[in-house]
């Protein structure tokens, strides 16, 4: 007769301080009896990597069902979650910027750094980094229409140095931007011209033709205005000539103008008082005319060279297209001999294009307007006054 075998006795705290998956086992906790003729069941409290505690089952760790206190995959479910929102895309383009050396615009943002705390954090959770960034931007005022800014531009990202603000909040503190110190306050130029009531396009034309600061630009535009009759710029207060644009001067100039010209403006100051040559108004004609005769209120446009072709330029007639073609070929034989630009370019403009703008501008504004190719046609004209 052989021995019965014997088992030693079940201690339950044998796996006490042994780690399962991420879990490592603290303490027993208790035995329950779930279903009557079944054997019980040992508890057991488990300490997570991740920080958490987690009341487990022996059963559950020794068959390695449970590895884990569960929060990576309700983490996971979460961040999936927010991974298509426009958080997540912020965050990712300022993680692509800063380290992607095929970003568009890395050389300008390789030395500024993202903190830890915002960081891909490669541990248990990889994505504590942005669940970080999206608590700290939902407490810190974000909005769909708000980016993110930093308020010293030499440092990189972290909470201290971030905020959250509009596209023209942003866009006044590029370090690109223009600050200009104008009556003692100091702003940037789209703010100025806001202030000032100054449209930024006349400001950048001011400053590119006639090569001044913006300081004497805003003086201009809030101190002075622009005669269109006289054509020149007067002080608001007392009228006086605060300034005269090159383009007056050097078209009114009478080595500006060709031999008919003069002999035309000549015979016209033999019948009539005021004539006004390169006048230029704003709102009716702004074109340099050639004269105006204010005495019968008659703008003549003298067309006695080549550019003008000496006829108005019809797309329809053969003959015109063939002579637009003929300058188009001229071009780069002349450009590539010469290096400099062709006048066939200028004749190409002129004629068809600057001419009839200017006849429709006349027509549309219901001016007395006439053009002349010949002298001898502005004779026949005169003559019958």
């Amino acid at each position: 007769m052989t021995a019965r075998k014997t088992h030693p006795k079940f201690n339950p705290e044998d796996i006490i301080n042994q780690k399962f998956g991420s879990l490592t086992v603290k303490k027993f906790v208790n035995k329950v009896y779930n279903t009557p003729g079944s054997g019980p069941k040992y508890y057991y409290e488990c300490l997570c990597d991740c920080g958490a505690i987690s009341i487990v089952s022996r059963t559950h760790l020794m068959t390695g069902h449970t590895k884990s206190c569960g929060a990576r995959k309700r983490h996971g479910s979460e961040y999936s979650k927010m991974i298509h929102t426009r958080l997540h895309r912020i965050w990712n383009s300022m993680h692509a910027r800063c380290e992607c050396v095929k970003h568009p615009g890395y050389e300008q943002y390789k030395d500024k750094t993202i903190c830890q705390e915002w960081h891909h954090v490669y541990n248990v959770h990889q994505q504590q980094g942005f669940i970080n960034f999206y608590n700290w931007a939902i407490s810190h005022g974000y909005a769909d229409n708000l980016t993110i800014d930093r308020i010293d531009g030499t440092k990189g990202y972290n909470p201290e140095n971030c905020r959250w603000v509009t596209i023209a909040e942003q866009c006044r503190n590029l370090k690109t931007n223009v600050n200009i110190t104008y009556n003692n306050e100091t702003h940037c130029l789209n703010d100025w011209c806001r202030i000032l009531n100054i449209s930024l396009s006349a400001v950048k034309h001011c400053k590119t033709r006639h090569n001044l600061s913006y300081p004497e630009i805003f003086d201009r535009y809030t101190k002075q205005y622009f005669d269109v009759k006289k054509q020149m710029w007067l002080y608001k207060d007392t009228n006086e000539i605060a300034f005269i644009p090159k383009r007056a001067v050097n078209k009114c100039g009478s080595n500006k103008h060709s031999s008919d010209e003069n002999k035309i403006y000549d015979l016209l100051c033999t019948k009539f008082k005021n004539i006004k040559r390169s006048h230029y108004d704003e709102d009716l004609y702004p074109f340099a005319c050639n004269f105006y005769i204010e005495d019968i209120d008659t703008w003549i446009e003298y067309q006695g060279n080549q550019a003008h072709n000496f006829e108005p330029y019809n797309p329809m007639c053969k003959s015109h297209l063939e002579k637009v073609e003929y300058w188009k070929k001229r071009i780069p034989e002349i450009e590539s001999t010469t290096n400099k630009k062709s006048q066939y370019r200028t004749y190409i403009d002129v004629w068809t294009r600057s001419d009839p703008l200017k006849r429709q501008t006349a027509a549309a504004n219901h001016l007395n307007w006439l053009e002349f190719f010949t002298l001898d046609e502005f004779l026949v004209w005169f003559d019958s006054l």
